[in-house]
């Protein structure tokens, strides 16, 4: 297994500590499924319900590994992760420029669209600049499906546009945010 991190029980409260054991087991999972799936026979010969089934399952299956992308992410912002293993995940994940595997490419554009301001610091300039070099390959690359190709180029034009992003996501609204909206309309 690749060792992302190195702790101890004496450098973190126990509960960290199995967040972060957590976070390096699924990322190690998932990375270790590249290729472990069915043969194109295997999947010729599934019937309707096996494969809405199979769909299904990848489709949780990529869901978490991007949830846990973005929770590294998350985590690497609030300074409970250290830089050097969110540089040695986005390593692992960009190693093979020749032939990506388009699950760590949308992992690594989740990592990068979560953290990657914070990866604007002049300590660590050259492997940015590696890191978006390769990522300026591999969005023409033609292995890749349009989907993820399209994910690298946002993420290119978002570093570009000093991490802002064009449309402001939507998230869940406050309390305050509704007591300001229904205030508004009662003036109406």
């Amino acid at each position: 297994t690749t060792e992302i991190y190195t702790l101890s029980l004496h450098d973190a409260l126990p509960i960290c500590w199995v967040l972060l054991s957590t976070c390096q087991d699924e990322f190690e999972v998932n990375r270790s499924r590249h290729g472990s799936g069915p043969s194109a026979e295997a999947i010729a010969a599934e019937t309707p319900l096996e494969t809405a089934q199979r769909e299904h399952a990848d489709m949780k299956r990529r869901k978490r590994m991007l949830g846990n992308m973005r929770f590294i992410g998350e985590l690497g912002k609030k300074n409970m992760l250290a830089e050097r293993i969110i540089h040695q995940c986005l390593n692992l994940l960009l190693r093979d420029a020749t032939n990506p595997h388009p699950d760590d490419m949308e992992a690594m554009c989740m990592l990068m669209s979560t953290y990657g301001a914070r990866l604007e610091n002049p300590s660590y300039a050259k492997h940015v600049h590696e890191y978006f070099e390769r990522i300026k390959l591999l969005s023409k690359h033609k292995v890749l499906p349009p989907r993820i190709r399209f994910g690298l180029i946002d993420l290119l034009e978002l570093r570009d546009n000093q991490w802002e992003a064009r449309r402001k996501v939507e998230g869940p609204t406050t309390i305050d945010e509704v007591h300001e909206e229904e205030i508004g309309r009662a003036h109406v």
